[in-house]
């Protein structure tokens, strides 16, 4: 993380930014907009010259099919990658890989 202090510009930038997710969420549906920017994530990268797409953000299933990991989000989980949560299928494996 950058150590450049937060200034009031800043603040008000990403206030309007939040606000422009928030209605193109709600016009073309939010899950819709995170796999299209996804996509175009990926897509960038895979243009540019860093190659291949693996530094981009990808989207994992909605959180009716997901499990908290037990983490509690830690930054070194390789299950979740501190995102918190699991599938149900690899949340029974990672728990059967613990307790064995």
């Amino acid at each position: 993380m950058s150590d450049m202090p937060v200034t009031d510009e800043m603040m008000r930038g990403r206030l309007m930014e939040r606000r422009d997710v928030i209605e193109l969420g709600r016009r073309i549906g939010f899950g819709n907009m995170m796999s299209l920017a996804s996509e175009a994530w990926q897509a960038e990268l895979e243009l540019s010259k860093s190659g291949s797409g693996i530094a981009a953000f990808v989207v994992g299933p909605c959180k009716a099919f997901a499990v908290p990991c037990g983490c509690e989000g830690s930054k070194d989980c390789d299950w979740c990658c501190a995102t918190g949560w699991l599938t149900k299928k690899v949340k029974e494996i990672k728990d059967a890989k613990e307790n064995s």
